[in-house]
Parts: C-alpha cells; structure tokens; sequence
C-alpha cells in the first residue's frame, strides 16, 4: 500500500499542530498561569482538542 507525498505531508502536519497544541495548554495548566476556572477549563478543552487533531492525523 502506497501513501502519496500530499496525504503524508497532511497527516504530519496534522499531528504536529495537535502536538503543539497539547504542548501550549498542558505547558499553561502546568505554570498555573490561568487565571480563573473557565480559563482552565478552555485550557482543557484546547488539550482534548490537539489531542484529537494530532490522533486524526495519525
């Protein structure tokens, strides 16, 4: 089974983004620079959602 260049390249760049996604929330909760819970919790949401991007690029 062949994968073409472009399908690679869109997976990868896929599960980059969702990595680095996860990095900058997690890094964020880490520090405890969020200010107040509905911040936190977007921090989440946005961890849960590079998640998903970089496993649907997988």
């Amino acid at each position: 089974m062949e994968i073409s260049g472009n399908a690679f390249v869109s997976g990868l760049n896929a599960v980059q983004s969702g990595s680095a996604r996860v990095a900058q929330a997690g890094s964020e909760i880490a520090r405890n620079t969020v200010e107040a819970r509905s911040a936190q919790a977007e921090q989440m949401v946005e961890l849960t959602r590079g998640k998903l991007e970089a496993q649907s690029g997988a």
